[in-house]
């Protein structure tokens, strides 16, 4: 089994014991994603994702910081979260893949709202969006209820070792440490909102 690492909210699935190095690095891998949705109080709908091999537990959910659908969104408009950053480390740098994945989300005249996943492609573009069977969240969906739509298969392409210099690991580089985000009011960790593609200067301060 490998470990799985996704920055804007860290998923890891540590490595089986006892399992065989890899020596050679693989074309490709591929994992299932799903999205949870729930409605919020004052009508915004949230959304996270959360990753696996195949027969696997679930990762922890993923949280982009662009991830509520506002109440009164433009009906039949395709909106995208934050990208999140996908890793798959088998544990040798040999075997090290890794892609960009999106959700994109739009409100049906019926006022059902309906979630698709996007992989990026190369030369900066997104590929096709994959629907879920199970993918549309009821108008009448009871408040802070997560709802969950089926699996996806998302496909991950070879990518430099993570060691490489700029290769943001986040669950060692970056501090656990919990912050207000500006933008929303919520209390978010600092780990759910860096994503390593741009420098990042941290700056602290307490009162005491």
């Amino acid at each position: 089994m490998v470990g799985l690492l996704v920055c804007l909210g860290v998923a890891g699935v540590p490595a089986a014991a006892g399992a065989q190095e890899v020596t050679e690095q693989p074309a490709e891998q591929q994992l299932e994603a799903r999205i949870l949705a729930q409605r919020h109080e004052e009508g915004e709908v949230e959304f996270v994702v959360q990753f696996r091999e195949e027969g696997e537990p679930w990762s922890e959910s993923a949280e982009p910081p662009r991830r509520f659908l506002p109440p009164g969104a433009e009906v039949d408009v395709w909106f995208a979260s934050s990208p999140l950053m996908i890793t798959v480390d088998a544990g040798s740098p040999s075997a090290y893949v890794a892609g960009e994945v999106r959700v994109v989300v739009q409100r049906l005249a019926d006022d059902r709202i309906e979630f698709a996943l996007q992989t990026r492609l190369p030369g900066e573009t997104w590929g096709e969006r994959l629907l879920p069977a199970r993918r549309f969240f009821p108008a009448d969906a009871e408040v802070g209820r997560w709802l969950v739509s089926a699996p996806v298969a998302v496909t991950l392409a070879a990518s430099p070792s993570p060691t490489d210099p700029g290769a943001v690991q986040v669950s060692r580089d970056v501090l656990d440490f919990d912050m207000i985000d500006v933008h929303t009011g919520e209390t978010v960790n600092i780990r759910s909102v860096v994503t390593g593609q741009t420098p990042l200067l941290f700056w602290l301060w307490s009162p005491h």
